[in-house]
């Protein structure tokens, strides 16, 4: 999948079926690799001081994010 322009993905990051909590990522341009229908890799591409990230434990309320 890829993202261009102004790209923002949040997803739900899962390991060994216990839930970590919420990645959120803005940027440029987000590709993100899909392997047997689950996210393999997430790459974000932008010009410096363009990108932000932000990791949400399992606490946090959706809300926060918007």
């Amino acid at each position: 999948v890829l993202i261009k322009g102004q790209a923002t993905s949040l997803y739900h990051l899962i390991e060994e079926g216990a839930v970590q909590g919420i990645n959120q990522v803005l940027g440029d341009e987000i590709t993100i690799v899909l392997e047997q229908g689950s996210v393999k890799d997430v790459f974000l591409f932008s010009k410096p001081d363009v990108s932000r990230g932000r990791f949400y434990p399992p606490r946090s309320q959706i809300r926060e994010i918007q």
